[in-house]
């Protein structure tokens, strides 16, 4: 008989988002499309209503943003798990509407099922997933990828610049507040997990 195995010890399991340096090269990869993001946000900040649909993680990094809309603005922004979004179907979402489909493959079903309902009811979509050629990112108006290895920092960081400039635009101030702070986070967070691990 065979002595256990750790499965889940850090020697034997350890994805590429945990890897030493990730944190750093994914926060710097979504300030280098600062602009980009910032853009995407004034051009859509006209719209009505915003949803964001995501599964598992892309669903968790929904939670601040709609925690920011609802406590600091009067803009309605909705947050969905993808089975969740395929099951009510809102009769809300329409021309007027831009729902953001995250999935950090690109290929998560219920997201791309989604996708193809919000196109086929006229809004206009946006795909977010980690690198930008995906499946998810071809099939919306807009497609998104931050092209490193953090998976949840990148979606949630990437929010934040689109819908700090969203808010921006719709004269909240908390809009500028956001891009302001999320700009701080390549440097603050790097030094944090570094003084934590030094004690």
């Amino acid at each position: 008989m065979s002595e256990p195995v750790d499965y889940l010890s850090e020697e034997t399991y350890r994805p590429e988002w945990l890897k030493e340096g990730v944190t750093k090269s994914t926060l710097k990869a979504v300030l280098a499309n600062k602009s980009e993001l910032i853009d995407i946000g004034k051009k859509m900040a006209d719209v009505k209503r915003f949803y964001i649909v995501g599964s598992g993680g892309s669903y968790s990094v929904q939670l601040p943003i709609i925690y920011i809309a609802e406590k600091y603005t009067k803009v309605p922004v909705y947050a969905f798990s993808g089975w969740e979004f395929l099951e009510r179907l809102p009769d809300a979402v329409d021309e007027e509407s831009f729902v953001i489909l995250i999935s950090s493959s690109g290929e998560t079903k219920e997201i791309l099922d989604a996708l193809e309902w919000s196109n086929k009811m006229g809004a206009t979509t946006m795909g977010i997933s980690q690198k930008r050629k995906s499946i998810i990112n071809n099939k919306a108006d807009i497609g998104y990828g931050w092209e490193t290895s953090g998976v949840t920092l990148g979606k949630l960081m990437s929010l934040y610049y689109l819908f700090g400039s969203i808010f921006q635009v719709k004269d909240h101030e908390i809009g500028s507040n956001i891009i302001m702070e999320t700009d701080k986070l390549p440097t603050i967070l790097p030094a944090i997990i570094s003084k934590a691990k030094n004690g």
